[in-house]
């Protein structure tokens, strides 16, 4: 998941240039069509073969380029919670989205962002076709649906929400 954000915030990136562009499109259309089934079935090597090249491209683009909100606000919360970086970016990254969304309509309703939202939605969904409305509401889409189907968000586990309160506490308690 970290990977892919990268390669999305390096694409939207007001640093993002010709060759980050090109990295970016091709680590995320390697990296949307497998990231559920390398989840799913972690014994199948051959699926983690893109992930591990969109991992490349993604630390190419981001070093090239530079990040956006997402990552932003993932460092901090993860210096202060037990909480994984990709987990972090995931959960962040359809708010993000939306959030960028409606500020660049607000600022203008064909803002070039807006173009840069819908490429990346017509890579996931490999449809060239789409408008740039139907393309950047596949990529919302996408990132939310990884979220249910990544169980990012969804732990049922009591004895990792009990571990959580206690941290929390003891970080409280420390700031005290």
């Amino acid at each position: 998941m970290d990977a892919l954000c990268q390669l999305i915030e390096s694409y939207i990136s007001t640093g993002a240039n010709p060759l980050t562009d090109d990295l970016a499109l091709h680590g995320i259309q390697e990296c949307a069509p497998v990231l559920v089934a390398a989840y799913e079935k972690p014994g199948r090597v051959e699926l983690r073969e893109p992930l591990a090249f969109a991992a490349l491209l993604s630390g190419i683009a981001l070093t090239n380029a530079g990040l956006g909100a997402v990552h932003g606000f993932a460092a901090p919360l993860g210096a202060h919670f037990p909480i994984p970086h990709g987990v972090i970016c995931a959960a962040l990254l359809p708010p993000v989205i939306s959030t960028n969304f409606a500020a660049l309509r607000a600022q203008q309703v064909d803002h070039p962002g807006l173009l840069r939202y819908a490429a990346i939605g017509k890579v996931i969904a490999d449809d060239a076709n789409l408008t740039p409305t139907q393309a950047i509401a596949r990529l919302h889409s996408f990132t939310a649906d990884l979220l249910r189907q990544l169980h990012i968000g969804q732990d049922a586990n009591a004895n990792n929400r009990r571990r959580h309160r206690q941290f929390l506490h003891r970080r409280l308690e420390l700031r005290r």
